[in-house]
């Protein structure tokens, strides 16, 4: 009889083999069969089920060497029944008004050399309408303490506190007190916090040297490779991680009054809000990392004017404009206890 010499590939290619008993002339059959990825850890939505908010859902973990993956999100008014959304094939998806009262999930495929599995997500729950708390990492009043100093707790609950090192102090603000910056003095986060879209930074500002060309005002999370707002004379600046800026023109700023200044970035468009209106935008998929929070001057630059601001705000989503407006309040900021109203 002669040898049957069998040559092995190790390669990852996702094959099975079946060997079956000898028959009665002694013959055994070895059968092979491929093997599509197969899901070992269920795929995970992250977000709040809000409208407005932005989802995101990880792959989960598979087996059968996975090449690439797809998805697609889905809606469904009872979880039993569920629809696909059409268009929503990437693995961030924004709610909808019309998704409003339904259920969500995102089903992701897993494709290798042999073909393709599918699993899907648990489901969210209902979707809601958004309130301004949800994805709201900080939240500072910058009023007063008690004892005469600014006050640098966070009102959210999360722990990002405030450190002041460099002489902040209280002033008179527009609502209450606020922190004063003279020069470059800062406050910083003692904790990171998100400089990775979706990200929305929106505070209060007013300068202290009216009319002047100076830089003044700053909030974000450092320069350079990261997001922060900016005041040069009478403009403002929402600069993204690359460098790149979207900017007002020829505004005065630096009037001595109250300005609501928001910053969005939703990884497609970076966008520029001043007093509730959308006076700027641009096209950025620019991003970061986390990073300790930055209020006020910029501890690197000399030459700043002074500055007043007062309710620093950060979120981990994109704030819609309608959201924006209802914070600006007709130029009464919005109180942190009103943030749990729908918007």
């Amino acid at each position: 009889m002669s040898d049957v010499h069998v040559t092995v590939d190790t390669s990852p290619i996702p094959v099975g083999v079946s060997v079956t008993p000898p028959n009665p002339t002694g013959v055994s059959v070895v059968s092979w069969f491929t093997l599509y990825p197969s899901n070992a850890t269920l795929p995970i939505i992250s977000g709040d089920a809000g409208v407005g908010i932005a989802l995101n859902t990880t792959t989960g973990s598979w087996t059968n060497y996975p090449n690439s993956y797809g998805y697609q999100w889905e809606n469904s008014f009872d979880q039993s029944t569920w629809a696909p959304i059409d268009g929503a094939t990437s693995s961030t998806y924004t709610i909808q008004n019309s998704d409003l009262g339904l259920y969500l999930r995102a089903v992701v495929s897993a494709q290798n050399i042999i073909g393709i599995g599918t699993i899907a997500t648990a489901a969210t729950s209902q979707v809601t309408r958004t309130t301004l708390l949800s994805n709201l990492d900080a939240h500072y009043s910058l009023g007063a303490d008690g004892s005469g100093n600014v006050y640098l707790g966070d009102a959210t609950g999360h722990g990002n506190t405030l450190a002041n090192s460099t002489g902040v102090t209280l002033g008179t603000g527009i609502v209450g007190g606020c922190a004063t910056f003279t020069n470059s003095n800062y406050l910083v986060s003692t904790t990171n916090l998100t400089s990775s879209y979706p990200l929305t930074y929106s505070a209060w500002f007013k300068s202290g040297a009216i009319g002047t060309g100076a830089p003044w005002g700053e909030l974000g999370t450092g320069y350079p490779g990261f997001f922060r707002i900016l005041f040069i004379g009478g403009d403002a600046y929402w600069q993204t991680p690359d460098g790149n800026v979207v900017t007002t023109t020829d505004l005065t700023l630096n009037d001595g009054n109250w300005h609501h200044v928001v910053g969005v970035a939703d990884g497609t468009t970076a966008s520029l809000y001043v007093d509730g209106d959308l006076l700027q935008s641009s096209a950025s998929n620019s991003n970061s990392t986390t990073h300790p929070l930055e209020i006020g001057g910029d501890p690197g630059f000399n030459g700043w004017d002074s500055s007043f601001i007062e309710f620093v705000d950060v979120w981990s989503r994109a704030l819609s404009g309608s959201e924006v407006f209802a914070l600006y309040n007709a130029g009464t900021p919005l109180r942190f206890s009103s943030y749990g109203t729908t918007i």
